[in-house]
Order: C-alpha cells, then sequence, then structure tokens
C-alpha cells in the first residue's frame, strides 16, 4: 500500500503581469485595477539585520491595491463614518478615522472574528483596543516607510494575512478580548436598582425614562441640562443613568441637551432626522427633569404626549 505525502503549500507568489500585492491583506490581485484601489508607497529606507536601518537613495516604489474582501471592508470603514458623521468628526478628520478604522477591521482578517461597527460607541472602542494591531498587520506597514527585514519585493501572499507574525497577532488577539470585556461591562442583563438613593431618577434612563436596557452608562448632569423648569437646585448636578439607545445618541451628539433629547424622541418615533423636523420646535422634558417618586417608563418617552408629537410633525414637518 502506498501513499503519497500532501503537497506543500506556498507561503508567497511572485508578482508577474498585472499581478499587485494587496496593500491590507498582501494577497496576489489580477489586473485590471481600479484606479481608486491603487496607490504608490514610497520606501525610504530598508532595515538590515547586519547594518541596521539605513536610508535610501533615491527612496523606492511599491505599487499596491486592494483585494476585493479588504475593499469591502473599507467600504464598510466609509459606511460607519458617514453613518455616525458628528460623532467621527470629533475623532479627527474623515479621511483618518476611515484609514485607521480600516486597520481596525484588518483584525477580522488575522483573527477570523468580526469587528461591529453599529453605534459610536463601537466606533470608539474599536478605535482604542484594536488600531493599533490592526495597523501592524497591514502589508503595506512590512514597506513603508521602512522596509522590514524580512519583507520582499517581487512577491505577495498565498493566502490572506500569511505575513502576520504571532506577536502581531496575538495583539490582535489581546485587543478583541479586550474589547469585548469593555462591551460586556455594559451588557445585561443589568437591573436598574429597585431601591435606589432619593435621587428617583435613577430608577429610569435619565433622557427617556425607559425601566429596563441591556446597557446602562453612568451620567452626571443637571435638571436644566434634562428640561426642567426653573426652580430651587435645578442647576444642581443629578447622578443617574442612561440606557443604551440614549447614550449612543450622547456619544453622537457629544452634550446632554435638547438636540440630544430630540434626536433619541425621533429615533423612537421611527422618524429620521431632517431639515423639515428640525422645523419642529420642541421643549422636551427628560425623565430626570420629572418630580421625585415617578415611576419610570416602560417604554421610551412614555412620560410625554407621543400622539401630540407625531401630530406636529405631521402637520409641520410632513412626516408620515
Amino acid at each position: 500500500m502506498s501513499s503519497t505525502s500532501p503537497a506543500a503549500v506556498p507561503v508567497a507568489v511572485q508578482l508577474s503581469g498585472s499581478l499587485l500585492p494587496c496593500g491590507i491583506c498582501g494577497v496576489a490581485v489580477e489586473g485590471p485595477h481600479l484606479q481608486r484601489d491603487v496607490a504608490e508607497l514610497t520606501i525610504s529606507a530598508v532595515d538590515d539585520p547586519r547594518l541596521g536601518v539605513r536610508e535610501l537613495h533615491p527612496p523606492r516604489s511599491l505599487a499596491v491595491t486592494r483585494c476585493a474582501a479588504c475593499r469591502g471592508r473599507l467600504d464598510r470603514a466609509r459606511a460607519a463614518v458617514d453613518a455616525f458623521g458628528a460623532f467621527a468628526a470629533r475623532l479627527g478628520s474623515r479621511s483618518l478615522i476611515v484609514e485607521r478604522l480600516e486597520a481596525v477591521l484588518a483584525v477580522e482578517g488575522v483573527t477570523s472574528s468580526a469587528v461591529r461597527l453599529e453605534s459610536p460607541r463601537d466606533l470608539s472602542t474599536a478605535l482604542e483596543h484594536l488600531n493599533v494591531a490592526g495597523a501592524a498587520a497591514l502589508w503595506s506597514t512590512r514597506f513603508s516607510p521602512v522596509q522590514a527585514s524580512g519583507a520582499r519585493l517581487g512577491v505577495a501572499n498565498a493566502a490572506p494575512f500569511a505575513h502576520v507574525d504571532a506577536e502581531v497577532r496575538q495583539a490582535a488577539r489581546d485587543g478583541l478580548a479586550a474589547l469585548l470585556r469593555s462591551r460586556l461591562l455594559r451588557t445585561g442583563p443589568v437591573a436598574v436598582p429597585l431601591e435606589p438613593p432619593a435621587d428617583s431618577a435613577r430608577r429610569g434612563c435619565l433622557l427617556c425614562g425607559v425601566a429596563t436596557s441591556t446597557i446602562w452608562e453612568a451620567l452626571t448632569t443637571t435638571r436644566r441640562s434634562v428640561g426642567g423648569t426653573v426652580s430651587p437646585g435645578w442647576m444642581e448636578p443629578i447622578e443617574g443613568d442612561v440606557c443604551g439607545r440614549c447614550g449612543d445618541v450622547l456619544a453622537e451628539v457629544g452634550s446632554v441637551g435638547q438636540t440630544a433629547m430630540k434626536r433619541s424622541l425621533l429615533g423612537h418615533l421611527g422618524v429620521a432626522h431632517t431639515f423639515a423636523t428640525d422645523a419642529v420646535e420642541m421643549t422636551i422634558r427628560g425623565f430626570g427633569a420629572l418630580p421625585g417618586g415617578t415611576p419610570a417608563n416602560r417604554s421610551p418617552w412614555a412620560h410625554l404626549d407621543l400622539a401630540a408629537i407625531r401630530r406636529d410633525l405631521r402637520e409641520i414637518a410632513g412626516v408620515r
């Protein structure tokens, strides 16, 4: 009985003809290439194991592109920045945040684990925990600005991210673990205390008043900020919690006030924020501004006259 040994899996592909390496995962991509995907990397120095880092005069260049999978990740990064534009703008320019999120999503290819970008909080925690490892995993990082000692020109990966070493892979796994821990600290089921301190605002979300949520986030604000009327103590700080939905709105808007509450309320009503809805004047009273002892809401914003608000939106903004 005879046996055969399995063929060795190639670790690199020689580049020829129209083949270019993907600048993200390093696989060979056959042309024609989309112009928006092609970039010229500048190699300013080489890390020589014997001589150390030496500058190149003149510098070399390396053309890279994107494979279909990495182009899809780039599209996801752009969509996330566009979806949460106000929040992303506080982090930096659009091109910078897209570039960083593209590196974050490279962690998916390294670890085979999905990275969620469904809320401003997702963007913030992903950038915090995954950006460094993701950037280190990029194929282009091995060449620009310094060509790493083990990086060879004229070849590409036979499999996505095959060039990533054990240290960077472990950093990516550690980042994902930290990301999941930070998420689990906020997820539930987490119950609002049944017997809160004297400040009854703790019984529900300080904005919408809902009694239950799978995510809670502590918030210190004032009754004035959540729509309270002029009264003794309305500028004194109050401490409580906001639900996950209102927490996401606050992260996007950046402050507690009428803008954030209106955005949360419209979201609950299923109404998109538009110039037309901006024309509908609202003075919203958040749950944290209600008198002590007010029971928490079974559903968001139930302490308001939602039927009247829907009518105003229909008559003034044409919302159906």
